[in-house]
């Protein structure tokens, strides 16, 4: 992760991707490609190792996120076992998640997107759009794209 403030240039952006993982980092590079101006905000994760698959990588390959696709030196057999069945379908190649998270922060950086360690304190309708709090302060958004997975918090729990 990067820089802690905002920045003056995400100060007020097209798009805010809150969550910095592959959904986010992938939805960030396509709204870029199009031409939006996108901030990425993200929160280091606690020391894990992360399971991939193959079709994982080839989409993140896909992406154009190079680095994070290329980050995964370790395989291991994915055993299922469901009602008394086990099964060995495939393998899962895994890395870990500090070492994935900041190849992805290399992929949207070299791409121009700013990705900050930020945790939000609340997003709000404003005329413009959304208004973004941080601990560290306020950004501005047309848009806001929820991309943190079972991090986020649900609908009925913004109020």
């Amino acid at each position: 992760m990067s820089a802690a403030r905002p920045p003056a240039a995400a100060a007020a952006v097209d798009a805010t991707v809150l969550g910095a993982g592959p959904a986010g980092a992938a939805a960030a590079l396509g709204l870029r490609r199009l031409g939006y101006r996108v901030a990425v905000l993200g929160r280091a994760r606690a020391a894990a190792m992360e399971g991939l698959s193959a079709r994982t990588l080839a989409r993140l390959a896909a992406a154009q996120l190079h680095a994070a696709a290329a980050c995964t030196p370790m395989s291991s057999p994915r055993i299922a076992a469901w009602a008394g069945r086990h099964a060995t379908p495939a393998a899962e190649l895994l890395v870990e998640r500090a070492v994935f998270d900041r190849a992805l922060a290399e992929d949207l950086a070299a791409a121009g997107i700013p990705v900050m360690d930020l945790s939000v304190i609340s997003v709000t309708p404003d005329p413009s759009g959304f208004r973004i709090a941080t601990a560290d302060g306020v950004i501005r958004s047309r848009a806001v794209l929820e991309a943190r997975g079972r991090l986020a918090r649900r609908a009925d729990e913004c109020g």
